[in-house]
């Protein structure tokens, strides 16, 4: 994890309003929503691929009912179960480097889904500044910009 700031950082600038801004942004963002489901099928997909490192098991069933039209009225039931399992030996490493691959869309999905959010909240915190300034609560900006930890 980068050092980015994580969590509801723009607290520090005190307006109630800005919260309820970013509370609406991280609940209704369509960015957001697409850049949460790219990071969901991540981890399916990984499931997926460790998946291919145990043995897979399948089981059947199933019935059959028939009539004798020989003359007699006689009704034969069949039934049947079947098992299966299979396992794949992973000799050349295919299954492990679709597992780490997996792992590494995963991070970096994640990466990108940090990075969407902190973009969002970091363009609608400077708008909100713009809209400080011309109403005379610039105060809350130089407050944050002294408070701000610098690089």
């Amino acid at each position: 994890m980068d050092a980015s700031p994580q969590g509801p950082w723009w607290t520090v600038y005190g307006d109630s309003q800005l919260n309820a801004l970013m509370d609406e942004l991280n609940r209704q963002s369509p960015t957001l929503a697409a850049a949460e489901a790219q990071y969901r099928l991540a981890q399916a997909q990984l499931r997926q691929a460790e998946s291919g490192l145990f043995p897979s098991l399948s089981a059947t069933a199933g019935r059959t009912r028939g009539t004798q039209s020989s003359g007699s009225d006689s009704v034969s039931n069949q039934y049947s179960l079947g098992l299966a399992a299979s396992w794949e030996i992973d000799l050349w490493g295919r299954v492990r480097r679709a597992v780490e691959a997996g792992q590494a869309k995963q991070a970096a999905d994640l990466a990108q889904l940090h990075a969407v959010r902190l973009s969002s909240q970091a363009q609608l915190a400077s708008a909100g500044c713009n809209w400080w300034w011309p109403t005379g609560n610039w105060r809350n900006c130089r407050i944050v910009h002294a408070r701000w930890p610098k690089p």
